[in-house]
């Protein structure tokens, strides 16, 4: 018997520290991206998160595949604008973005259960990766 539960989880948050990064050129723009997207002081708010779900299947890894890519697709410019180490060509972003791509085409094509959903998403995401920022995420993918 399989059981499927579900929870909504609500938070509250109280940030009290922002952390300050510095070395370089490429700490200083990952440090000013930090704090543009982290409250200094004190934050109170209720922030409700997705659902817990405890059964993952071949559907689900695909949807959450689905999710990640737009939100690089999203971000995509923001990232390339982090872009300066170790060649400052601004094509971090650009690149992960092809390679999730290519993951979702491959996982879209695939039987819809974990396993082929899995394998299908780290083929394509190695066979779709480009530079060596495509590599790396195809790698956490696999």
């Amino acid at each position: 018997m399989k059981v499927r539960v579900e929870a909504t989880v609500r938070v509250h948050l109280r940030v009290t520290h922002v952390v300050s990064i510095s070395g370089g050129l490429a700490a200083d723009r990952a440090g000013a991206w930090h704090r543009r997207w982290t409250p200094s002081g004190e934050v109170n708010s209720n922030v409700t998160v997705a659902p817990i779900v405890r059964q993952f299947d071949g559907a689900a890894l695909l949807r959450a595949l689905e999710a990640a890519t737009a939100r690089l697709e999203a971000g995509a410019d923001e990232v390339n604008a982090l872009n300066v180490y170790p060649v400052p060509d601004g094509d971090t972003g650009t690149n992960m973005l092809h390679t999730m791509r290519a993951a979702v085409k491959h996982a879209r094509e695939a039987e819809p259960t974990i396993d082929k959903v899995s394998a299908a998403a780290a083929y394509g995401a190695l066979m779709g990766a480009r530079g060596n920022s495509g590599v790396i995420l195809s790698q956490v993918i696999r």
